[in-house]
């Protein structure tokens, strides 16, 4: 099974997956070099898992110096679905599941439950009709803005010219 269908099995109606992955970074080889995740790509896993997207964002640039990764993150909840509903979807993940086998038979087809297990949904509330704005990005953007090299060399000949300005200023 895909991870994000695994994330979506075992999470409870309402349960939170934070998904962080590299989204650039250099090519390394051993023992192999398979992903990199662009903005569409965790909400892409995401609607595959059924899982709802509460944010999604890309690092635009390096947070701090030996940051290369620019890492791509996803905020993610399972809905509460009715039973029909989450009859369907369960079917859904276990048949995507089963398609991975390369050896699949009628048995291993007729052995297979569809049939929602009655799971309590965590306390937690519905993260995507309470979202306040993108939150998480803000924060990094935040963190990008303080540490980038080049803003923070203008700033300094900023202070720097203001120093010179006061010191050197008529008494």
């Amino acid at each position: 099974m895909a991870p994000a269908q695994e994330m979506a099995r075992v999470l409870r109606p309402r349960g939170v997956a934070l998904l962080i992955a590299p989204s650039s970074g250099h090519v390394h080889r051993y023992p192999e070099d398979c992903f990199r995740y662009f903005p569409d790509g965790l909400p892409a896993l995401a609607s595959t898992a059924g899982l709802l997207v509460i944010e999604s964002y890309v690092q635009q640039r390096p947070v701090y110096r030996s940051n290369i990764w620019l890492d791509a993150v996803a905020v993610l909840q399972k809905p509460v679905r009715t039973p029909p509903a989450e009859a369907r979807e369960c079917a859904r993940l276990e048949l995507g599941r089963l398609m991975l086998k390369p050896d699949l038979n009628s048995d291993q087809l007729a052995m297979v439950d569809f049939k929602p297990k009655a799971v309590k949904p965590s306390v937690l509330g519905d993260l995507a009709a309470s979202r306040p704005g993108h939150v998480f990005a803000d924060h990094d953007a935040e963190l990008a803005r303080k540490f980038d090299p080049l803003r923070r060399l203008v700033e300094g000949r900023q202070h720097l010219s203001r120093a010179i300005k006061a010191l050197t200023r008529p008494i």
